[in-house]
């Protein structure tokens, strides 16, 4: 182990991270959703999901209560961290906590004996910018990745994170690199109140007096962080035999989304898909990158047409969250008002076909069969029927399993 690798797992050890309580369901928790995005083996198999600095399992533990028949398996430096990870998850058979390093080929090797053929799918959130060599990170990361797995993959931005970037400097600067833990704590709390209502702590940083120690630490007392820019990623992951996948929130990178129907709109949509992700990152202040990364070789799956397809079986997005609002009658209940968002949009009120099949999706169903659900409920046309489903696939509030 190198000695900023040594730093890291020190800062980790001392304050386990995340220190947040209960579960901590993120975009890129769903592995059916994340395997759907990638042309895979239509064969059965036992899922193999990896998570790369699982730390004290916040986000891993309810990967694994959720798939039970999954095997689920955590990396991380730090015991102090994996020890938390494994009190949140001591009744669930089906996870593995490893201590280890993914710059460490005996790690590696651990890794690949719990899943020969590779896993389907690894979360790498928060990890390769805090590497000493993110290169070999990237090359183990894609000898851990199965054939036709999905690998979600989160670092930090480069011009979205600046201002946390300038204030860890300037704290490095004052107390000096030598200085004791709690003193460069006591300093950074003192400029962030000092600075409150500043350019260094607008948001998502207008929080830094509000966060715990070990989110604190994280995010400006890191022994080692670097950021990257859009080509530098891609350029980055292409070396090391991958391929960008998508974003994992195409909406941040949406012109129209983002800026607003317009000319600048339509001039960037007019550009090359990579030109114009790194124009709007000089315009957007992202925090990170986010995005699923395949094998080079690995087709996106291919376009689904449901009409074409009737037995194709759906399932509401589980990246959307959905709330009914009822009334509560003596004959029963009756909804209201149905909502949903997608990610982190915001919520949209949804009606007639949409609130139906928010309703009653829970679980894979044939397209053929929700159709004549709809039309009987709502005594529409089917073509009707077929183009609602048609828009709600394509706008991602469902989508198709590729394991269903």
């Amino acid at each position: 182990m190198d000695e900023i690798t040594r730093r890291v797992q020190a800062l980790y050890r001392r304050l386990p991270y995340p220190n947040s309580d209960g579960w901590q369901l993120r975009a890129d928790s769903f592995p059916d959703w994340l395997l759907a995005q990638v042309d895979r083996e239509p064969y059965p198999r036992t899922l193999r999901l990896l998570d790369l600095g699982c730390g004290t399992g916040a986000a891993l533990v309810p990967i694994a209560a959720m798939h039970p028949g999954a095997a689920v398996v955590g990396l991380d430096l730090s015991e102090a961290s994996l020890e938390i990870a494994g009190q949140r998850g001591a009744n669930l058979e089906n996870l593995t906590l490893l201590q280890g390093d993914l710059l460490d080929e005996a790690s590696v090797e651990a890794l690949l004996a719990l899943a020969p053929g590779g896993f389907d799918v690894i979360w790498c959130s928060g990890v390769l910018h805090h590497l000493s060599d993110p290169d070999r990170g990237l090359s183990h990361l894609r000898r851990l990745l199965a054939p036709d797995g999905v690998l979600s993959l989160m670092v930090y931005a480069h011009f979205g994170r600046l201002p946390v970037a300038r204030l860890a400097r300037a704290v490095q600067l004052i107390a000096g690199a030598e200085a004791p833990f709690e003193a460069r704590e006591a300093l950074t709390r003192d400029l962030l109140t000092a600075l409150d209502g500043g350019s260094l702590t607008r948001p998502p940083w207008d929080d830094g007096l509000r966060v715990p120690p070990a989110e604190l630490a994280d995010r400006y007392l890191h022994p080692w962080a670097r950021s990257y820019r859009v080509e530098e990623l891609l350029s980055s992951i292409e070396s090391h035999g991958l391929r960008m996948l998508r974003w994992l929130e195409p909406r941040a990178w949406s012109p129209t989304a983002t800026l607003g129907a317009g000319p600048a709109a339509a001039a960037l949509d007019a550009l090359p898909a990579r030109a114009r992700w790194t124009a709007l990152e000089q315009l957007l202040d992202h925090p990170g990158l986010e995005l699923l990364v395949s094998h080079g070789d690995r087709a996106e799956r291919p376009a689904l047409s449901l009409e074409a397809q009737p037995e194709l079986l759906l399932d509401w997005n589980p990246q959307a969250a959905v709330r009914v609002a009822e009334r509560r009658l003596t004959t029963g209940r009756f909804p209201e008002r149905v909502e949903a968002r997608l990610r982190a949009g915001p919520y949209v009120e949804l009606r007639g076909i949409d609130a139906i099949l928010a309703q009653i999706l829970q679980g894979p169903t044939p397209a053929q069969a929700l159709v004549n659900e709809v039309v009987t409920r709502l005594a529409v046309p089917e073509d009707e029927a077929w183009s609602s489903l048609t828009r709600l696939l394509r706008e991602e509030w469902i989508f198709a399993p590729s394991e269903a």
